[in-house]
């Protein structure tokens, strides 16, 4: 059943042109995180948390309830194409699925940020139809995702092999922070990912984090993440940073 508890809204973004690749959408963002990854830009969703008002995808919707979210989407029908679900982690949330229904019934698009760690609920997502695109978190090589928390690497795993086969279009991504991804394991990621549709390198923002003593580290600069995206190119075709 689709409720409060069932799927708890810790943020949202009432119109959002980034987010979804080429249509306007709206953004939730769900409360709480299996992983710990220390250059986290939603530190306090994380901790099962309200989005703070000065992170850059600032919360402009005055309490987050599903009812609400919904009702605001229900009046302005025909001007939002798309709806974003992000956290946090949002397979963490029970009524996830009925979620996507909900957006579905409503005839929107429907776009999943995951880490992938749930690739049951990702794989019946999918199955059902529920959603037009995964992006999909691709931490670091398989060997350290120890870095952020992670302890079940096979289930992420599990999650790339679905999304590559069953996700009408996707995209992986990585954060480029020092401390969790090594050049060494750029092949490694590039392997593990081979044949995907497109890659995108994200640059790390020192400006909120969980771990708020990273931004006093040096870390990779443009022209290290030009190198690594030629790296990943042997292995996906379109490749970019952002």
């Amino acid at each position: 059943m689709l409720n409060d508890r069932s799927f708890r809204i810790g943020g949202f973004v009432r119109v959002d042109s980034v987010n979804y690749p080429g249509l306007v959408a709206c953004t939730v963002f769900t409360k709480g995180c299996n992983f710990r990854c220390p250059y986290c830009h939603n530190p306090s969703l994380v901790w099962d948390g309200t989005m703070s008002q000065n992170n850059e995808e600032a919360n402009d919707f005055e309490s987050f309830t599903v009812d609400k979210v919904f009702s605001y989407i229900n009046q302005r029908r025909g001007l939002l194409d798309a709806m974003v679900v992000s956290g946090g982690e949002p397979c963490l949330q029970e009524g996830l699925l009925d979620f996507l229904r909900e957006g579905k019934k409503l005839g929107l698009k429907t776009k999943l940020d995951t880490n992938g760690s749930f690739p049951d609920k990702l794989e019946k997502a999918l199955d059902e139809g529920l959603l037009d695109y995964v992006a999909m978190d691709i931490k670091t090589s398989v060997q350290r995702y120890g870095a952020v928390g992670c302890r079940d690497v096979d289930a992420v795993r599990r999650s790339v092999d679905i999304v590559m086969r069953k996700a009408p279009d996707y995209e992986f991504r990585t954060t480029f922070e020092k401390g969790v991804v090594q050049p060494e394991d750029i092949a490694s990621i590039g392997l593990w990912v081979k044949g995907a549709k497109r890659f995108y390198l994200q640059r790390f923002n020192p400006k909120v984090t969980l771990d708020g003593s990273l931004g006093d580290g040096v870390q990779y600069s443009y022209e290290n993440l030009e190198g690594f995206a030629k790296e990943l190119g042997a292995f996906v075709d379109f490749v970019k940073i952002r």
